[in-house]
């Protein structure tokens, strides 16, 4: 889809959002293949950051020692995403991490896992790091929110190029099959649907 999107990415001291906290947010504001806006910050997340998230994105305590609270860049998290569509890998995850610390939003999603599980059926593996090896994209320090917002955008843009090549009675089925269940792909193949369609009425008939 040709609108302007936020793809998003939250790291945080674990994997509940009732108990655990935020403590990093990266988003990414693009356009198609065009980069519009970055933003970033680091969140006090009032607590010592345990062991095994530091082992995972290098953030220890001493890095958060200027970093400010949720309360304040709640609102500048809120102003950056808008009512852009969030594209994210497993987005849910930071969606709900975002609602139980006072910041519901109720934008469209789209998750990036679930667009590479219906375009590659057949992958072992579908992780963000899998998925960027596969595209060859430019990869930098996994597990930090900004690095990650990016590669999401980089995945956005090459699954968008897949889902367009498939045929359109195929993107008929898909778009069909998830009209009336909650999944979060279906804003983009219905997107990839119209403009295959749209392409298709602007070419000139070779009829006689």
């Amino acid at each position: 889809m040709r609108d302007i999107l936020v793809a998003l990415d939250l790291e945080t001291t674990g994997l509940d959002p009732a108990i655990d906290r935020i403590i990093e947010v990266g988003a990414v504001k693009f356009q198609g293949d065009q980069i519009l806006e970055e933003f970033q910050t680091l969140v006090d997340p009032g607590r010592s950051v345990p062991s095994h998230i530091t082992h995972l994105t290098g953030l220890r305590d001493k890095d958060f020692i200027h970093a400010p609270i949720w309360s304040e860049v709640l609102p500048q998290v809120k102003h950056f995403v808008g009512a852009a569509p969030v594209v994210g890998h497993n987005i849910r995850f930071d969606i709900e991490f975002l609602h139980q610390n006072g910041l519901p939003l109720d934008n469209p999603l789209i998750d990036t896992f679930v667009l590479a599980s219906v375009t590659h059926p057949s992958l072992p593996r579908y992780s963000l790091s899998s998925l960027v090896s596969l595209f060859d994209l430019e990869a930098e320090d996994a597990h930090r929110a900004l690095n990650d917002s990016f590669m999401t955008a980089g995945l956005y843009q090459q699954l968008w190029k897949k889902a367009f090549e498939l045929p359109l009675n195929t993107l008929t089925e898909i778009v069909e099959a998830g009209k009336n269940i909650p999944w979060d792909g279906h804003l983009f193949f219905a997107a990839v649907l119209r403009e295959r369609l749209a392409e298709a009425k602007a070419e000139p008939s070779h009829d006689d």
